[in-house]
């Protein structure tokens, strides 16, 4: 059965059952756009323990999400977790040293490949080490800082994105002094 053919049953379903869900059932059998290609840093070259909090936006086409990203690494997992506006959980990824995993993901509220959000926030904190990785040109990302904001863009796949960090913690439990992305210049 082909994918236009099971959302069109998925749909006569939903409104003779009187499900007032229908366009929520319809949008979650959209093919979900693939993440894009990219090396990802090893959770153990991260460093130290830490949890952070960022404004994110994503653009892809005409299509623009806002969240807030909370992320927080321990030991060898690291685990991204997108909360929309009103704060509903809209993703969850994790990472264990290079293998990446969705656990949850409402693609109604976020019709993006999450995985690209955790490559974005890594990119923003660790410009540096993720420079170190990349070896084919189309896998370069271009970053650039605009105060507290890195804009991502990956023109391979039609990706940008903007990054803020905002609050950050190291695994000794301090707040860093000031929260900048790792590798820009001080003030």
């Amino acid at each position: 059965m082909s994918r236009r053919v099971g959302a069109a049953l998925a749909g006569a379903l939903a409104l003779a059952s009187g499900c007032a869900t229908a366009p929520l059932a319809l949008a979650s059998l959209r093919p979900l756009p693939r993440a894009c290609r990219g090396p990802l840093l090893p959770v153990d070259a991260m460093g130290a323990d830490f949890a952070l909090q960022a404004r994110y936006r994503a653009r892809r086409g005409e299509r623009e999400e806002a969240l807030l990203l909370a992320a927080e690494k321990r030991g060898t997992r690291l685990v991204v977790v997108g909360l929309d506006p009103l704060g509903a959980q809209v993703f969850a990824v994790v990472q264990e040293g290079t293998d990446l995993r969705r656990e949850r993901h409402l693609r109604p509220l976020f019709p993006f490949a999450p995985e690209n959000a955790l490559r974005d926030l890594v990119e923003a904190h660790f410009p540096e080490a993720v420079d170190a990785l990349r070896t084919a040109p189309e896998e370069r990302a271009q970053r650039t800082l605009d105060g507290a904001t890195v804009r991502i863009a990956r023109p391979s796949c039609g990706w940008g994105a903007t990054v803020e960090v905002l609050t950050g913690r190291e695994g000794n439990g301090r707040r860093p002094a000031v929260v900048r992305p790792r590798g820009t210049p001080s003030a």
